[in-house]
């Protein structure tokens, strides 16, 4: 049961109100296009997580394989084998139709 003073946002501008404004340092983190140095950890490590958003789930996957199992198609896109055991496409509602994704990376020595 949820307390009496709970309340809900529905939506991004009621959000936007209760905040400041985000500071550069988290803002600056956000690219459009992979730069170098994105290139190279995706190119070091063997390991990324995949995460989606669709309209009424979320999902992550865990994704491994040996360095450079990651290609870069160009400056926006990553092509990510889809084995045969993770069903990836099949696995649920955001399949691969799903945006907005995140692709957490991680490089061990």
């Amino acid at each position: 049961m949820l307390p009496e003073n709970t309340s809900f946002i529905t939506d991004e501008i009621s959000l936007r109100k209760l905040h400041h404004q985000p500071m550069s340092r988290a803002t600056d983190k956000v690219l459009e296009v992979l730069d170098r140095h994105c290139r190279q950890i995706i190119s070091l490590s063997p390991f990324c997580v995949v995460s989606t958003q669709g309209p009424n789930s979320a999902d992550i996957s865990p994704r491994s394989d040996p360095p450079e199992f990651v290609r870069e198609l160009d400056e926006r896109t990553l092509l990510l084998p889809d084995r045969r055991a993770s069903r990836f496409t099949a696995r649920g509602k955001n399949g691969a139709k799903s945006f907005p994704a995140s692709r957490p990376w991680m490089i061990s020595h």
